[in-house]
């Protein structure tokens, strides 16, 4: 996307975070610190990204950071967004930062997470034939509405 201006960039971005909360379902509205999920993302490589939810506060040094985090997350447009540490093929070491809900495919069972963390979230395959193996128990959406870019 390229825009003129910032002010056009604020527009888009507050666009496209509205379109993103119009998508969301309840089971991912549902996510809170604690929970293990995944999003599959597709594009030149389809990729999983597996996403552990924490508590923001957790990691802040001081009350002014705590303040401002906070304060961040009781923005009202911030309602669908978790903190986490997330995890990929690309990334097998995690990184911090935030998640719109609406990218949330599956909340995982810690078995299925486990699997997966030892395998260093790497093998499309392997992963695809476990989240068959529990596509009845994981989640909402199947393993197919998955693929079918549904989910």
């Amino acid at each position: 996307m390229i825009v003129d201006s910032f002010d056009d960039l604020l527009v888009a971005i507050a666009e496209a975070r509205e379109a993103a909360d119009l998508r969301v379902l309840p089971f991912q509205e549902a996510i809170r610190v604690g929970d293990l999920c995944l999003s599959y993302h597709r594009g030149e490589a389809e990729l999983f990204v597996f996403h552990q939810i924490l508590d923001p506060l957790e990691g802040a040094e001081d009350e002014p950071e705590r303040e401002y985090i906070r304060t961040t997350y009781a923005d009202p447009d911030m309602r669908n967004y978790r903190f986490t540490r997330s995890y990929s093929e690309i990334c097998p070491e995690g990184e911090l930062g935030d998640i719109h809900v609406s990218v949330v495919s599956l909340v995982l069972p810690r078995s299925v997470w486990d699997q997966c963390r030892q395998w260093k979230w790497h093998g499309q395959g392997r992963i695809e034939g476990l989240l068959r193996e529990h596509a009845g128990r994981i989640g909402p959406l199947t393993f197919q509405r998955i693929r079918d870019g549904h989910g």
